[in-house]
């Protein structure tokens, strides 16, 4: 949800032993002026990866290699404010451990990641495909991930809120959740699109590659 919630109410409680509350998907405006509310149907496997930062590097801006997989959220639970979810975080992850020094003191940071074409907004009761820059109420909110940080305001809120399908399935993957089966399945087809665009790709550059040589001889032999 691309909504930054450290300068509210904590969106991140400390409840336990390295477990946190956690206010994903908090109802109310946000800065893209679109918002979730008691209607808003989130939609999740039992399991949902909990990740750094949305996958981000220190810029917010570019994709770190591999999402750094802190935790696992579960029960999430509709409240007054939100959907809040019961995670418990990785000792094991140095990022983990961030995250939760920083919501001992009150400053951690939540946002949630959906599928963006499952998800859909609600536009004067219309619902329409998901688009950030789109202004609305979000109906149908595909979970993929919930993310943490630490250091609010060092770090802007992510812009990437829609997860692509390959990092999904690693991150469900790395956290040894089985992903759900509709994720499954689109997964291998997206797998399956990126490899044909990357064979039609290298086609391309062979059928260039070959007029550029032929260019280039009958200059020669100009």
């Amino acid at each position: 949800m691309p909504k930054d919630t450290a300068d509210a109410v904590p969106a991140v409680k400390a409840v336990g032993d390295w477990e946190l509350e956690v206010n994903g998907n908090p109802y109310g405006p946000d800065s893209d002026t679109q918002w979730f509310d008691q209607n808003s149907e989130i939609v999740s496997g039992s399991e949902v990866p909990v990740i750094y930062y949305h996958s981000l590097g220190e810029d917010g801006r570019h994709l770190v290699e591999r999402p750094i997989l802190i935790g696992k959220a579960t029960r999430p639970e509709k409240r007054a404010d939100g959907v809040w979810w019961r995670v418990m975080l990785d000792k094991t992850k140095q990022e983990a451990a961030l995250v939760w020094e920083a919501a001992k003191q009150g400053v951690a940071v939540a946002s949630s990641g959906a599928i963006d074409y499952l998800s859909r907004l609600d536009i004067n009761g219309t619902f329409i495909p998901y688009r950030k820059d789109k202004p609305g109420r979000i109906a149908i909110w595909h979970m993929g991930e919930l993310s943490l940080w630490d250091r609010p305001g060092h770090r802007s809120q992510a812009h990437l809120h829609a997860i692509a399908i390959p990092a999904l399935k690693a991150a469900y993957e790395d956290a040894g959740l089985s992903i759900p089966q509709m994720y499954e399945s689109l997964s291998e087809n997206d797998e399956q699109e990126s490899r044909k665009a990357a064979k039609i790709a290298k086609m391309n550059i062979r059928k260039r590659s070959r007029k550029i040589l032929k260019e280039a001889k009958k200059l020669l032999q100009e």
